[in-house]
């Protein structure tokens, strides 16, 4: 069973429940599950007009935002690949990876993204059309042929169903459900994609467990925007790399040292409490001892609630951190408040996740 074919029976039997939403201009906005499988079949027919099929490789080119989704759906329909690119990445890496893998079709997100990709056009032979997400300076100032709005792309409707029967010998990505939390992740979880979807563990996390579990995922205006946004949403399950935990704990610290001296005193007890707690479940396996249990009772009443509240950690049940490792003082902190963060080694290489660590029973 694909991902598409997912969405799709996700479409049949739940049209209207809410798939994802998108932040845009400060409000967030639903898509259902029958907008994104009518978008997404939409973009399917769309590029089999471009003359994508089976075994083709259709590559993306965008941060994370919902776009990236319905191309991936769309391009796994037609039983081809989609290859993610980082939106990171000068031009000449983009040829070489445009090149390498044979792209017929290019989506990218923005006029920086185009230039890129009509800089090195010249050294992918295979691509015939690049597909733009965001039009602003680009519609109306560009003239190349090879270029399609996203929007034109989608004109002709959602059409007919595709073909979804996918063969043995087809690429495809591998998803789970159930691999992260106990209960295992469901339509009530909600996620904030925050990552570039060219990591095959975000793609996984956002991707996969929105297709695979009905987990609702939430995409924001920016990168620089995802602290607001977490304290929104509010996810129950959140992905983050080393970089944005260590800045969590350090914002977290820059505020206590400029509260006012009673909330210094208490927040830097409950601090040291909680740091001791994390260390204390580290060596433990994970288990609480009963004095333990205690000492977390009374910090939640005093200080975690309202410290979870305000980082957006406040109904996390699964956090986790993909490549690097995580430094111990800052995973002491995040599992002395009650959000331990389990770290997932892998690489988009050798496609995304190497093991994975679990919470103790």
């Amino acid at each position: 069973m694909s991902v598409a074919t997912l969405v799709r029976d996700r479409a049949r039997n739940a049209p209207d429940a809410v798939a994802m939403r998108q932040k845009h201009r400060g409000i967030w906005r639903e898509i259902t599950w029958r907008q994104y499988w009518d978008t997404a079949r939409a973009a399917a027919n769309a590029l089999r007009g471009l003359g994508v099929g089976p075994g083709d490789r259709v590559a993306i080119l965008s941060e994370s935002r919902p776009e990236w989704l319905f191309a991936d759906v769309a391009t796994v329909a037609l039983r081809a690949a989609a290859v993610g690119l980082h939106p990171a990445d000068p031009a000449g890496a983009i040829g070489h990876r445009l090149a390498g893998c044979g792209a017929k079709v290019l989506i990218a997100e923005d006029q920086e993204q185009v230039d890129k990709a009509l800089a090195v056009l010249d050294d992918c032979p295979d691509l015939r059309r690049i597909v733009y997400l965001d039009p602003r300076g680009i519609r109306h100032r560009y003239r190349h042929q090879v270029l399609t709005s996203w929007d034109d792309l989608l004109q002709g409707g959602p059409g007919p169903e595709p073909e979804l029967d996918a063969a043995p010998e087809d690429l495809a990505a591998l998803l789970g459900e159930g691999v992260l939390a106990d209960p295992p992740p469901g339509p009530r979880d909600l996620l904030l994609s925050s990552r570039p979807l060219s990591h095959a563990t975000e793609r996984a996390f956002t991707t996969g467990l929105n297709a695979a579990a009905g987990v609702v995922v939430h995409f924001g205006e920016a990168i620089a925007t995802v602290p607001p946004e977490l304290r929104e949403v509010q996810p129950t399950i959140i992905l983050g790399d080393p970089r944005m935990w260590e800045e969590m704990l350090a914002g977290v610290t820059a505020r206590v040292a400029g509260a006012s001296r009673l909330k210094r005193a208490n927040a830097r007890l409950w601090l040291r409490v909680a740091d001791g707690i994390g260390a204390t479940l580290a060596a433990g396996g994970g288990r609480h001892t009963a004095a333990g249990r205690l000492r977390y009772a009374a910090g939640w009443l005093l200080c975690y609630r309202a410290l979870r509240e305000r980082i957006g950690l406040r109904r996390v049940r699964y956090a986790a951190c993909p490549t690097a490792p995580v430094a111990p003082e800052v995973l002491r902190f995040f599992t002395g408040i009650g959000v331990p963060v389990h770290q997932v080694p892998g690489t988009t290489e050798d496609t995304a996740i190497d093991e994975m660590h679990r919470s103790a029973a």
